[in-house]
């Protein structure tokens, strides 16, 4: 940029007899030349990439501007790093939010020879799990946590029945094969008394079976051994004595299909995997699926295996929140 200004200097405007309005013309114009420069030079330093270690086994060393030290996960990395693999190790990385790449392999190796993979989308990983891990390991110490409702494609409808009874939209839909998780709702209204009612269908206004509970949650496995697999149910709770005409749908899934389903959440067969990230991803997609029993259960996996991974820790604290989970 200091050699760029002196292709304009104030001295060569001294040395010439020109009118005012030239002057201000030559200012005006050395200005905007300072301008496009910045914000060339701005747009080069943002458009080189970033990675971000997502996995990790192994001593795997990091080298960057002459530092050099132990490789973590929720390093961010330009590409002007240098990773070290003895050998036996492997490292995963996140590259822009969006490409994955493992390296496995013993040697030195230049980030910056990884730039091409930046632009490939993931397989089976949802891009917006890695957007989601991507902002949660990047941000600020003492920054909140983003909600992971903004990484989903489908949280739910906003209701809008007005009734001293709110359920979350974020339950509309649940699919579930085994665990413990709780159909909660909320009452405006002071009240001691609720009634949880089962449907066949969403008009149907007499219920198949209902519950009187002074609690506000029912738990899934306190009904599942009534409902036939694969059929849809649909559920509402109100103040005892009253009616709630919301439906929420829930369905009994086959284990084995189940089982399918988690293999198409798998991560690409070349992407490593520590077991606690492999939980952490599936509970992650699972929540995103409506598995909400399943994504609690994963959830728990992956902080019993890495329990100081504050992601993890914040992520499954979050979710019990969400759903009202003691």
């Amino acid at each position: 940029l200091f050699i760029f200004t002196k292709l304009l200097p104030f001295g060569y405007i001294k040395k010439q007899v020109i009118a005012p309005s030239s002057i201000i013309k030559h200012i005006n114009m050395r200005k905007y030349l300072l301008a496009v420069m910045f914000f060339a030079f701005f747009s080069n330093v943002q458009a080189q990439e970033s990675f971000l270690i997502y996995s990790l086994k192994g001593n795997v060393q990091v080298e960057e501007n002459n530092k050099k030290a132990k490789a973590k996960i929720g390093d961010l990395l330009s590409n002007s790093a240098k990773l070290t693999l003895p050998a036996n190790t492997t490292v995963t990385l996140i590259c822009n939010q969006a490409g994955l790449i493992t390296i496995n392999k013993a040697g030195n190796y230049l980030l910056s020879a990884y730039k091409d993979n930046c632009n490939e989308k993931p397989n089976s990983i949802s891009s917006n799990y890695l957007k989601y891990v991507w902002t949660q390991l990047t941000q600020k110490p003492g920054t909140p946590e983003k909600n992971r409702k903004m990484f989903m494609n489908n949280v739910g409808a906003v209701s809008r029945n007005v009734n001293n009874v709110w359920i979350d939209p974020r339950l509309d839909t649940l699919y579930y094969t085994s665990g413990n998780f709780p159909l909660t709702w909320k009452s405006y209204a002071e009240a001691d008394d609720f009634e949880w009612m089962l449907f066949d269908s969403a008009k149907d206004s007499k219920p198949l079976f209902s519950i009187s509970t002074k609690n506000q949650f029912v738990n899934m496995d306190e009904i599942s051994s009534q409902l036939q697999k694969g059929k849809n149910y649909y559920w509402t709770a109100a103040i005892k004595g009253q009616q709630n005409i919301e439906r929420k749908v829930v369905k009994l899934w086959e284990k084995q299909n189940f089982e399918e389903l988690l293999k198409t959440l798998g991560a690409p067969e070349d992407a490593y995997e520590h077991d606690a990230a492999r939980y952490f991803r599936q509970a992650f997609l699972l929540e995103q699926a409506h598995f909400l029993a399943e994504a609690y259960n994963y959830y728990k996996k992956a902080v019993s295996l890495q329990p100081e991974m504050e992601l993890y820790t914040a992520t499954l604290k979050s979710f019990k929140k969400d759903y009202n989970i003691q």
